[in-house]
């Protein structure tokens, strides 16, 4: 159990630690016990015929298609199990930092399967459905670590309003409340990735039925994060992805105040779009080139949202604070009769 103030979330590190060094050890240990069973050469690829169009000798091909993943995991991993993201992305990074090496382990565990007594591996047959089964394997483990991560840590309560020249609303008695959406793709994108996914599932189930499981992730994936939407209300700041799910929340109690910045090159800031970080740790929820709600957090840090009338939502959000300043604390004594 991590103590609270480290900033590294240590039981979701042992937990992708558990997932890089096992499923390693384990096909090191398969293939040492059946090494003297497989032929000289691997197939490592393919043609879309079936027919293998490359081989290597195993050992290289182990440690070839293992390194890159374990390093890409180890990054990934590292980036999950610090307290300075939020919750959500800590999650996604976690599961696919443990995902992944299970997917690896158990998919070319399955290929030295394939391989063994075989004189000539020209007649190893091609990944089959073992392959989703690989996928479902890593998914259920990624999903379980991913689970794993602590909530975000709280910062200190503001006691002091936001600047005075911070963007208010004109009218005292407007709205108490801001909500707001953005969507991640174009129209016409959004529509052309709809018909490659369509196109693959009609493919898949006409032709090998187990690669239904590729459309069969990517389309709720899609669908989940084509929009979101941003709420300012008395609870704080609170973004949305379809079905309601939070994906991002700073209570009002932790905003030190809040105004509008303009992001021009999101993939330069960001490097892309959807939930991301910048070089200096700040936290974006980018959408699109234009106006973002700059949040400032009493910890310190700087959460951006990309929406429209980013000035509205950051004058709601001000009026929200100080009223929040405003409201006398709860008595902790009984009322008198």
């Amino acid at each position: 159990m991590s103590s609270p103030d480290d900033g590294m979330d240590r039981r979701l590190a042992w937990a992708i630690a558990a997932c890089l060094l096992a499923p390693t050890a384990g096909l090191a240990g398969f293939w040492v016990a059946v090494r003297d069973r497989l032929p000289e050469q691997l197939v490592r690829q393919w043609g879309v015929d079936g027919i293998p169009t490359a081989t290597l000798p195993p050992g290289p091909l182990l440690v070839a298609v293992l390194v890159m993943p374990t390093l890409l995991s180890v990054a990934l991993g590292a980036i999950a199990v610090s307290d300075r993201h939020p919750q959500l992305l800590r999650r996604i990074l976690g599961g696919m930092a443990a995902g992944l090496p299970v997917l690896l382990t158990v998919t070319l565990a399955d290929a030295l399967r394939r391989h063994l007594d075989l004189t000539d591996p020209a007649g190893a047959p091609p990944p089959g459905p073992d392959l989703a089964v690989a996928v479902l394997a890593a998914v259920a483990v990624g999903t379980a670590v991913g689970a794993l991560a602590r909530d975000d840590p709280a910062g200190p309560e503001v006691q002091q309003p936001p600047p005075a020249d911070a963007p208010r609303p004109a009218d005292h008695d407007a709205p108490a409340r801001w909500q707001g959406r953005n969507r991640t793709i174009p129209m016409g994108l959004r529509w052309l990735v709809a018909g490659v996914v369509v196109g693959l599932t009609a493919l898949a189930a006409v032709t090998t039925w187990w690669l239904l499981i590729v459309p069969g992730f990517l389309a709720p994936a899609m669908l989940a994060t084509v929009r979101f939407e941003v709420h300012v209300d008395q609870r704080g700041v609170t973004v949305t992805i379809l079905g309601g799910r939070r994906m991002l929340e700073v209570p009002l109690e932790q905003v030190v105040g809040a105004d509008v910045e303009r992001i021009d090159e999101p993939f330069w800031q960001f490097g892309g779009w959807g939930l991301r970080v910048d070089t200096a740790g700040r936290l974006g929820v980018v959408t699109r080139p234009g106006t973002a709600l700059r949040v400032h957090r009493s910890d310190g840090r700087e959460v951006l949202i990309t929406v429209d009338d980013a000035w509205d939502a950051a004058a709601t959000l001000n009026a929200l604070v100080d009223q929040r300043l405003r409201e006398p604390p709860p008595s902790a004594e009984p009322p008198e009769r």
